[in-house]
């Protein structure tokens, strides 16, 4: 079941959690975050008809689509959807390669502080990892990949 509803209390939430809910979203709802709901739904199901046995590697994925996080973009001040996709862009079909901010304003063609805030907001929203290299003088340098899924 996915709640899709007005009711902000935490008593209701809870309840509804306790009782199975697969997900709860409060109205208004965008699209965007509906689908997200509806595609981990049918990942979670096919998972189920596909597994007879499980193990504790099985059960840990199935709650981890089931809990996943999600961040409004309402709330994501300054990320806008074009520059985001173009930002996410560079890194498909990449996924063990690690950008630095410069390789992304080379490649996007974007501003130092504006490649910045989006590779921060793919690290926050788990689409991107963050990896330090330790020189031995000045900051470090953060180098950004594709978060793997964790199984």
């Amino acid at each position: 079941v996915i709640f899709i509803t007005a009711a902000s209390d935490m008593e209701t939430c809870s309840l509804a959690i306790r009782n199975g809910a697969f997900d709860y979203i409060l109205k208004p709802v965008s699209w965007k975050r509906l689908s997200q709901s509806l595609e981990r739904f049918i990942q979670f199901y096919d998972q189920q008809r596909e597994w007879k046995i499980v193990d504790q590697q099985n059960v840990d994925s199935l709650y981890q689509l089931q809990a996943k996080n999600f961040r409004v973009d309402s709330g994501s001040k300054g990320i806008e959807e074009k520059t985001l996709a173009l930002v996410q862009g560079l890194f498909s079909g990449r996924e063990a390669h690690c950008f630095s901010v410069d390789e992304v304003v080379s490649a996007a063609g974007l501003s130092k502080t504006t490649a910045r805030r989006y590779l921060e907001h793919g690290v926050e929203t788990g689409f991107l990892e963050v990896e330090m290299l330790y020189g031995k003088i000045g900051h470090p340098r953060r180098l950004y990949r594709r978060a793997q899924p964790k199984n």
